[in-house]
């Protein structure tokens, strides 16, 4: 700290200097130039006060910014054939080419796992998104089961990819759904609805709006359970501009352990021929042990 004295002098002045103003000038210049010193060190002084927190906070936002990731690949051990998982992936989606391959990412100490089964070029493959994302959860229910250690990995991606190679270029593009694996259970079901009925995915497929010119309509129950109490019942509603009616149930019976399907048929001539039906909105539901496991909607011009 600086600190400024001004003193004057007791001398007595002669009259020619009593009549100089040098010397009141002067004090009023020493006392700007010491409150200027003040304000000065006031400054240095708050500088050097506020420098060493500011130090540590900035230090301490780098330190919480600074993330460090590494990765590693993660190999899946299995309990049976790989075989046998490409024939039941390709029972619930054709393609030619599956592969799986698991990955374990550490940030900052904090561990999380991925298996990505990736299903190249698949057929047929529901442009629907509710169905999309059903035939992506069987899918993860039929590799988690074939697992030794069924939570070796936090989450699960599908992907569905498509190559085209044309010479030495090959474009790929994909769509994927993710699941975490405690919202995978030991069991999957999948309802689809159709003109027809592709065996070779256990699906039906087609179109959902029918007329008097078409012949048959297909709903198909698919599954992946090995409960050996499983059983169910489908159920077949029309709806009003009032209400939705229900117009019939099915026994499905016990349902046969393993990768599986059920599948009923309707003639579209019955819907016009019996009364109280005719055309208008209808939708099928199946339920597995009283749940409701999926439904389907179709129309009748």
């Amino acid at each position: 700290m600086i600190f400024c004295n001004l003193a004057v002098s007791n001398e007595k002045l002669r009259p020619s200097e009593r009549q100089d103003q040098r010397i009141p000038n002067l004090r009023k210049a020493l006392a700007v130039v010491c409150k200027f010193l003040q304000h000065q060190t006031l400054l240095v002084n708050l500088k050097k006060t506020l420098i060493l927190p500011l130090f540590i906070v900035y230090a301490s936002l780098l330190f919480l910014e600074c993330t460090v990731t590494t990765n590693k690949r993660k190999d899946p051990v299995y309990n049976t054939d790989t075989k046998s998982i490409f024939y039941n992936i390709t029972a619930v989606v054709r393609a030619p080419e599956i592969n799986i391959v698991g990955a374990e990412s550490n940030t900052n100490g904090k561990i999380v796992s991925e298996l990505r089964i990736s299903i190249v070029n698949p057929k047929q493959l529901p442009t629907d998104t509710a169905d999309l994302t059903q035939i992506g959860r069987e899918i993860t229910t039929i590799v988690k089961q074939a697992l030794k250690n069924a939570d070796a990995f936090n989450n699960y991606k599908v992907l569905f990819v498509y190559r085209d190679t044309a010479g030495a270029v090959t474009k790929t593009t994909s769509v994927s759904r993710s699941y975490k694996s405690e919202d995978i259970t030991n069991y999957a079901y999948t309802v689809s609805l159709g003109d027809h009925f592709d065996t070779s995915i256990s699906r039906a497929a087609g179109k959902s709006k029918f007329s008097k010119n078409d012949s048959e309509i297909f709903c198909a129950l698919s599954y992946y359970d090995y409960n050996t109490n499983s059983s169910g019942q489908l159920k077949l509603f029309k709806k009003t501009d009032t209400a939705t009616l229900l117009l019939t149930t099915r026994d499905l019976g016990k349902l046969e352990p393993g990768h599986n399907y059920v599948l009923y048929t309707w003639n579209v001539s019955d819907f016009y021929r019996l009364p109280g039906l005719n055309s208008g909105d209808y939708w099928v539901e199946y339920l597995i042990r009283d749940t409701s496991v999926g439904s389907k909607s179709f129309s009748l011009k």
